[in-house]
C-alpha cells in the first residue's frame, strides 16, 4: 500500500494526541486494525489508538483540515466492508466500566465489550440487553439499535439508553440526552456511526432473577418440517420468550462441537425469562420433532448467555 498522508502530517498527529499514533510499517499495527471478521481488510493509511476523548476530537480535527476520510473501530464486529487509506480511530483502549445497583445504570467507555458489564451487574441481579454474543462492544452495537438475546420482553437496547458523549465532526465534545441536543441523542440510537464518535455511554440496566435458554440443533434434512413447525409454535408465544432459528453449514473446525462439524443443520435458539416449570412447558412442541443433534435448552446462569446463539468464540473469515 502506498501510503497517501504525508510524514510530517504523521507526525504532526503525533503530537496532538496522547495515544499510539501507527503507520503500516510499524509494530502493532496489525493488532490496532484487525477486524474479527478476518475476510475484511483493514487497511489504513495511519491508526490512532486513542487513549481519550481530547484524543477522538483532536484526530478529526486533524481529519478534517486536510480532508482525510475517518473509520473507527473498537472491538472489530463491526467492520462490513474494507478500508483501504485514511485515517482509523480506535476506541479499543476507552474502558470505562462502572455499574450502579441502585440507580440500576451502567457507563462504559467506546472500547467495552459486553462480557465487562455482565461481570460487574449479575452479581447484583442486573443484566444490559446485549446481543448474541457478550464479545461484542457495547457502544457499536448500541449505536446500530441493539436487538437482544432477550429482545421480546425488553426491546432494543437503544431504547435504554440514557446518555451518550460524542465527539461531532467538527471536532466538539458534547454530552448529549433527552433534554440537550435531543435530535442527535435520537438519531445517535440507531445511526451507527455517521454523526460522530461515541467516546462513552451510560444505559440503563434490567432485572433479572432466572434465565431457561440454550439451542437445539436439528439436521438439515427435516428443515421443511422444522421451520412450519417452528413458524407455527413461534406465533403465540408469550412476550417472555425470545426465539430465532438458523440454517448453517458448519465447517470441519475445533471451535465446532464435533456431532456439528460438516455438516448443515438448523440451530433453533431459545431465552425464556417466565420461571423454569413455564419456560420448559413452552417448548414442548419443538423438543417433541425427532432426532435432535443437539439439545443444551435448560435452566442457566446468565453468566452462561452466550451458550444460546454459540457465536464464533474467535476471529474468524
Amino acid at each position: 500500500m502506498v501510503p497517501t498522508i504525508p510524514p510530517a502530517d504523521v507526525e504532526e498527529l503525533g503530537r496532538q494526541v496522547a495515544g499510539p499514533v501507527l503507520t503500516p510499517q510499524d509494530d502493532g499495527y496489525e493488532r490496532e486494525t484487525a477486524a474479527y471478521n478476518l475476510a475484511t481488510p483493514i487497511r489504513p493509511d495511519v491508526v490512532v489508538s486513542a487513549v481519550d476523548a481530547d484524543d477522538v476530537a483532536a484526530a478529526l480535527s486533524w481529519a478534517a483540515a486536510r480532508r482525510v476520510p475517518v473509520g473507527v473501530q473498537a472491538t472489530g464486529h463491526g467492520a462490513d466492508g474494507p478500508m483501504q487509506g485514511g485515517l482509523l480511530i480506535s476506541t479499543a483502549r476507552l474502558q470505562e466500566c462502572t455499574v450502579d445497583p441502585q440507580a440500576r445504570t451502567a457507563r462504559v467507555g467506546a472500547g467495552v465489550r459486553w462480557r465487562s458489564v455482565l461481570e460487574a451487574s449479575v452479581p447484583h441481579g442486573l443484566v444490559g440487553l446485549h446481543g448474541s454474543t457478550t464479545d461484542v462492544g457495547v457502544v457499536g452495537y448500541t449505536l446500530g439499535g441493539g436487538l437482544p438475546v432477550l429482545g421480546r420482553t425488553f426491546g432494543f437496547a437503544a431504547d435504554h439508553v440514557r446518555s451518550v458523549d460524542v465527539v461531532t465532526p467538527d471536532g466538539r465534545s458534547r454530552t448529549v440526552d433527552a433534554a440537550h441536543e435531543p435530535e442527535l441523542f435520537g438519531l445517535l440510537r440507531g445511526g451507527k456511526g455517521n454523526l460522530g464518535i461515541v467516546t462513552a455511554m451510560e444505559f440503563e440496566l434490567l432485572p433479572l432473577e432466572g434465565l431457561y435458554g440454550g439451542g437445539i440443533f436439528y439436521p438439515g434434512a427435516d428443515a421443511r418440517e422444522v421451520l412450519s413447525a417452528w413458524s407455527r409454535w413461534s406465533a403465540d408465544l408469550p412476550e417472555t420468550v425470545s426465539t430465532s432459528i438458523a440454517l448453517l453449514r458448519l465447517p470441519a473446525m475445533d471451535i465446532v462441537p464435533e456431532p456439528l462439524r460438516q455438516r448443515f443443520v438448523l440451530h433453533l435458539r431459545y431465552a425464556c425469562t417466565a420461571g423454569e416449570e413455564e419456560a420448559e412447558r413452552l417448548l414442548v412442541p419443538m423438543r417433541a420433532l425427532p432426532d435432535p443433534v443437539i439439545n443444551t435448552v435448560g435452566p442457566m446462569s446468565y453468566r452462561d448467555v452466550d451458550a444460546i446463539h454459540l457465536d464464533p468464540p474467535v476471529p474468524i473469515p
